[in-house]
């Protein structure tokens, strides 16, 4: 009887010792994803502060903002209709009028299409996609629970408030013109991470 009771003992204890190995191993994971999760928030928040990325793509999307800004009504409404031209005319039936934006030397919608200066690297427009896809990334990354959200509301929620009125603004006047079926996957993003980022 002695010795039942020693092999119950004993596995009761390799049930205990397992489960708590299972428990700590589980933990630690959760642990390790929760690290990784923050770390990767982190890397995003280094690359959009990094010289590169703001040389070359937060500074051009500021002048488009101070632009609209000092534009009289009728002009700014002329600015808008050429920034959300390049989104209605992005399939393969109008890309000769696209074409003609990005070959054009003294159009007026231009502006915004093609490099005026031989040390500029990208347009104005390509700016603009490169910088709506970092907030479309950072909301997958978000949605998919592949960075910390609580982590990235504190990096990114004053930058990403900065510019909600114009991206805001952009989505909608994309929606509007492109119906919500055909709007760019960032239109969505955008109005989603307003919401996330300012819980």
């Amino acid at each position: 009887m002695l010795g039942l009771a020693t092999n119950e003992m004993i596995l009761l204890a390799s049930a205990v010792i397992g489960g708590c190995t299972l428990l700590y191993s589980g933990l630690s994971n959760r642990f390790q994803n929760s690290r990784q999760r923050r770390d990767k928030a982190a890397e995003i928040f280094q690359s959009m502060y990094s010289v590169k990325f703001y040389r070359d793509i937060n500074h051009p999307v500021f002048c488009l903002l101070v632009k609209l800004d000092a534009d009289s009504d009728e002009a700014r409404e002329a600015r808008w209709d050429d920034i959300v031209f390049g989104w209605a005319n992005s399939n393969e039936e109008n890309a000769p009028a696209l074409n003609a934006l990005y070959n054009a030397s003294d159009n007026k919608v231009s502006e915004h299409y093609c490099t005026r200066d031989s040390k500029e690297k990208i347009s104005e427009h390509q700016a603009l996609v490169v910088f709506l896809q970092f907030w479309q990334t950072l909301d997958y990354l978000i949605d998919a629970n592949l960075v910390d959200k609580k982590l990235s509301r504190q990096f990114f929620k004053r930058s990403f408030n900065y510019y909600a009125g114009f991206l805001l603004e952009l989505s909608e006047r994309v929606t509007k013109r492109f119906g919500q079926v055909n709007q760019p996957a960032w239109a969505a993003s955008i109005k989603r991470l307003n919401e996330v980022l300012n819980r």
